[in-house]
């Protein structure tokens, strides 16, 4: 069972978080920094105190003085050379309330271009996936721009692989209704 402390030092920090009107997470040291994290805010404790100047130290002796709170960037790439096909990721009742799927919806979706839906079903599966590469994105790039080109596609294929682990979804469930059985296309602009 949780301490009152320890209580009241939870419901700080997710009253905090949630002020923010980002995506965010709270990181330690030595913590991995992914492609989605874009931004760092604060340090937590610190950011804390300066928001509740009048709780007593005792309270926050439980957190420790390094964590950092980094802004994660799940926002669409403007001008991508590669895409998701839009697909449909069905997700059991029992897993997810329907405040959970429209949050999953409106975080994964603009980057993933999955429709997440609720079912009745006990397994997630997702349905129609795949990743499409312009032609454009083979013609020739300065190393500079590579780089903007491989953060957009690792940004996305990362969108989908958190996804895909906070749902459940195992590979054997991601479907590809195509007959090549490939989850990597080439596509064409019209």
């Amino acid at each position: 069972m949780k301490s009152l402390a320890k209580q009241s030092l939870d419901t700080l920090v997710d009253s905090l978080l949630d002020e923010l009107e980002a995506h965010v997470r709270v990181i330690a040291p030595g913590a991995k920094i992914g492609v989605l994290d874009s931004y760092y805010v604060g340090n937590l404790k610190q950011m804390l105190l300066e928001k509740h100047p009048g709780v007593p130290d005792s309270v926050f002796h439980l957190l420790r003085d390094d964590l950092i709170v980094v802004q994660q960037d799940y926002s669409a790439p403007t001008r991508a050379l590669t895409r998701f096909d839009p697909s449909r990721l069905r997700v059991p009742k029992t897993k997810i309330k329907p405040a959970d799927g429209t949050l999953l919806q409106e975080t994964y979706g603009p980057l993933t271009n999955v429709n997440v839906v609720r079912h009745k079903y006990l397994d997630p599966d997702l349905f129609g996936i795949a990743l499409r590469f312009s032609p454009h994105f083979f013609s020739p790039k300065s190393i500079d721009r590579w780089a903007q080109v491989t953060l957009s596609l690792a940004r996305q294929t990362a969108a989908l692989a958190e996804l895909k682990s906070r749902v459940g979804l195992s590979q054997k469930e991601v479907i590809n209704e195509d007959t090549e059985h490939t989850l990597v296309r080439a596509y064409h602009d019209d």
